[in-house]
């Protein structure tokens, strides 16, 4: 009987502690459910504002309501699904970054935010952290190792984990709008301290003779450029062995950063960005031996008509 009795007591409290982590559960939905609904509102301004001063005043309340609600129990697996800008998250949730861009007076131009959910173990717990956009004043854009206030903005599609020697880098695939003319996409690579502040830029590319932090490619607005990844094939050439042979091909399929080969439209253009146009080739982007390496001429296997998803790994 005591037996019994014990058993059911350990029954009842387990059941307590379900239904409180339950109640907890809904209240922090609850709660940000709240925050997202203004946020949305917000948000609606801040890209649809009428003029200049309504879209930045708009932001700025934005950003706030914003840092606050990832401070809220649960923010990070809450997922935001009517805030309609960029949520990215990588595959080992080390971070969550929300991005979006504002209109400036020329609707060629934009200005680019950020803020980023950081997860620290130490702590084991999670930092906001805001980007500073300075696209603009940045001379050596893809020399330069930025932080969280120097930060070459950009709106991301895509976040890609690599590893190498027990380091972590996060490879973002982003568009830069740029000026009326010129359209930039930019491959940036993304670290952490250990205090979880962002280092952006780090050479990781072999690519030719070309020190690279970070891969910015500017071509005509005119014209819509292809940078992606995905899992596709490339062709190794293997040199004969015996003299009068053909040499063979090797074809392998990996997943790769995938893009167009930007060329001038007129040779005696090449010195200006403006006049780069896809060349109908594709080359690509390797993780090996701890660095993006360049291939050239990838076989895309019609990827525009029949994607593929990159495999994990």
């Amino acid at each position: 009987i005591m037996h019994e009795y014990t058993k059911n007591i350990l029954l009842l409290v387990w059941a307590w502690g379900c239904l409180s982590i339950c109640s907890a559960q809904e209240a922090e939905k609850t709660t940000l459910a709240r925050y997202e609904r203004r946020l949305c509102i917000l948000f609606d301004s801040v890209v649809r504002g009428s003029t200049v001063h309504v879209r930045y005043d708009a932001n700025e309340k934005f950003q706030h309501l914003l840092k606050e609600a990832l401070q809220q129990d649960g923010a990070f697996r809450y997922p935001f699904d009517s805030l309609n800008c960029v949520k990215l998250q990588p595959t080992d949730n080390k971070f969550r970054m929300f991005n979006w861009a504002v209109q400036k007076l020329s609707r060629f131009e934009m200005e680019y935010f950020a803020v980023m959910m950081v997860y620290i173990p130490e702590r084991k717990n999670y930092i906001t952290v805001a980007l500073t956009d300075v696209s603009e004043d940045m001379f050596d854009f893809q020399g330069t190792v930025g932080s969280a206030t120097y930060w070459f903005g950009a709106y991301y599609s895509k976040a890609i984990v690599t590893k190498s020697d027990d380091k972590t880098y996060y490879t973002l695939l982003g568009w830069n709008g740029n000026d009326k003319a010129v359209n930039r996409k930019v491959i940036e690579v993304m670290t952490f301290k250990t205090n979880g502040q962002p280092v952006f830029g780090a050479s990781v590319f072999r690519w030719n003779k070309e020190k690279l932090k970070r891969k910015v490619f500017e071509y005509s607005r005119k014209s819509d450029m292809l940078l992606t990844y995905d899992y596709q094939t490339y062709v190794e050439m293997i040199p004969a062995k015996k003299k009068g042979d053909k040499p063979k091909e090797k074809r392998t399929k990996a997943n790769m950063i995938i893009f167009d080969r930007l060329l001038p439209s007129l040779q005696m253009l090449s010195h200006n960005p403006e006049h780069y146009v896809p060349s109908g080739r594709y080359d690509a982007l390797l993780w090996n031996d701890g660095r993006w390496t360049i291939q050239y001429d990838i076989l895309t296997e019609n990827r525009k008509e029949n994607p593929r998803k990159p495999r994990k790994g």
